[in-house]
């Protein structure tokens, strides 16, 4: 990588700086699954678990709001090294008006 000659940074063909999300990689592709339709997401498991910002998201409340409710007790959460582990049960009973 360098300086090209308008000024720009990359490797010639990158059009400049990479891209964050992966775009200017190579995909690679693998002999058995190569023409199968399937998505990633239809093996996973369900998540059990989820970062205070999410549960914010999912209830549709600020990230301050969660963490008082937990500091109050309305809402139970595991606390795994310095994280916050809010499971999607006690975000259910939270929203069903169920005590912590």
């Amino acid at each position: 990588m360098g300086v090209k000659a308008d000024g720009s940074y990359g490797r010639p063909d990158s059009g400049g700086l990479p891209q964050a999300n992966g775009a200017n990689r190579r995909r690679t592709r693998h002999p058995i699954t190569e023409g199968m339709a399937f998505s990633v997401s239809e093996n996973k498991p369900e998540r059990l678990g989820f970062r205070v910002e999410e549960a914010a998201e999912a209830i549709g409340v600020s990230r301050d709001l969660i963490y008082d409710l937990i500091r109050t007790g309305e809402l139970r959460s595991l606390k795994v090294g310095r994280r916050r582990i809010i499971s999607r049960q006690a975000i259910e009973d939270f929203m069903n008006g169920q005590a912590a």
